[in-house]
């Protein structure tokens, strides 16, 4: 009885420190309309956290008026050392999410097809805007 009571508190131990884990967060405050692929996000407040499990390519973005769950890729994170950072590519008057670092992860977005089909219609080209936060 004790080995299954040890057994179970080893698996709730882990279970815990994994939702923990999947805790991690991205708050910002985004001042524009933006999209992430297709759709189109109101300027508000944002909370972007990684889908953890089978898809760890998935970001849930959730904002006042509503949420989004996109792909990514994924890519090595060298920016622990630096303030978390949503960065946008900027065509014209239209924004793209384009990538999400923090100190845990750093996630590129999969470039959509109506941004592709912005930037080829704009010259002469991207600007890209960072917001950061700590």
């Amino acid at each position: 009885m004790r080995i299954v009571s040890f057994a179970t508190l080893g698996s709730l131990a882990l279970l815990l420190a994994a939702s923990a884990f999947g805790q991690e967060k991205v708050t910002a405050d985004i001042p524009f309309e933006f999209q992430v692929g297709n759709v189109i996000m109101p300027a508000g407040h944002y909370e972007i956290r990684q889908v953890y499990g089978d898809n760890q390519g998935l970001l849930h973005i959730v904002g006042d008026v509503g949420q989004v769950i996109f792909f990514t890729n994924g890519a090595q994170n060298k920016h622990a050392q630096f303030d978390d950072q949503l960065v946008f590519n900027k065509y014209g008057d239209k924004y793209f999410l384009s990538q999400v670092i923090t100190s845990w992860w750093d996630r590129k977005l999969i470039e959509s097809r109506r941004e592709h089909e912005v930037a080829r219609k704009t010259s002469p080209g991207v600007d890209r805007i960072v917001l950061a936060q700590r």
